[in-house]
C-alpha cells in the first residue's frame, strides 16, 4: 500500500470512528437525532450521514455539536485518546 492509499484508508477511518463518538454521545446524553439535528440547523439526514461514517464534517461542524453536549472540542478529543489507548490506525 503507498503513502496515498494509506492516506485515504486512515481518512475514512478517522469520519467512521467520529461518526460513532457522536452517536455515542448523543446516546449517553439521552437525545434523538431530531434533538441534536435540529440544534444544529441540519436536516436529521444529515446527522445520520455523520454518525454512520459516510460524510466527513468540518471543524466547525464538530465543535458545534460538542457545544450541545456542552463539552469543548478538546474535551472529546481526551475522551477519544482515552477511549483509543491500545488502538492504532492501521
Amino acid at each position: 500500500m503507498n503513502a496515498g492509499e494509506k492516506d485515504a484508508q486512515d481518512f475514512e477511518l478517522i469520519k467512521v470512528r467520529t461518526g460513532e463518538i457522536i452517536r455515542s454521545l448523543r446516546m449517553a446524553y439521552g437525545k434523538t437525532n431530531a434533538e441534536v439535528s435540529s440544534g444544529l440547523h441540519m436536516p436529521p439526514e444529515w446527522l445520520q450521514e455523520v454518525e454512520a461514517g459516510r460524510r466527513e464534517i468540518s471543524f466547525a461542524e464538530f465543535q458545534s455539536i460538542c457545544k450541545i453536549f456542552g463539552m469543548t472540542a478538546g474535551e472529546v478529543m481526551e475522551f477519544v485518546s482515552r477511549s483509543n489507548k491500545g488502538r492504532s490506525l492501521q
